[in-house]
């Protein structure tokens, strides 16, 4: 896996409608990913926080530069601000994934173990049933 931080400058786009000002930001991002990790648009996800650092102006309102890490693993390239939220959330949840590989020799114990609680429960279950029964059998007599 690979990671770079850029630094992207957004003082080039002119000649945009200020209604889209936003929109083509959102672009641009996407095309410096493109053209920096030679990935396929649809293989570019932006994160909510750098969704979060364009559109914080609005939508009239550019902003001239973004500081971004692109993050590349197989095909699949994530758009990340340095200290963002989304990049530290990634980054747990790369880790337990290796954990439950390691604790992957201890399968045959937890199954045994599951067995047993599937089949208590079987027998409390059935217990309750009888009970009930046995409930509403009185009850119906007594009608």
């Amino acid at each position: 896996m690979a990671e770079k931080e850029y630094t992207i400058r957004l003082n080039n786009l002119v000649r945009i409608p200020r209604t889209r000002y936003a929109n083509k930001v959102v672009f641009a991002v996407k095309q410096f990913a493109r053209k920096h990790t030679h990935a396929e648009n649809k293989d570019i996800c932006i994160s909510s926080d750098v969704n979060a650092a364009i559109w914080e102006r609005g939508m009239n309102h550019k902003i001239s530069k973004l500081n971004v890490v692109l993050r590349k693993k197989d095909r699949n390239v994530w758009v990340f601000t340095p200290n963002g939220n989304d990049l530290k959330e990634f980054e747990k949840a790369k880790t337990p994934a290796k954990k439950k590989e390691a604790k992957g020799t201890d399968k045959k114990e937890t199954t045994k173990k599951g067995k047993e609680e599937k089949t208590e429960n079987a027998e409390k279950s059935e217990k309750k049933e009888s009970k009930a029964a046995e409930s509403k059998a009185p009850a119906t007599e007594k009608k």
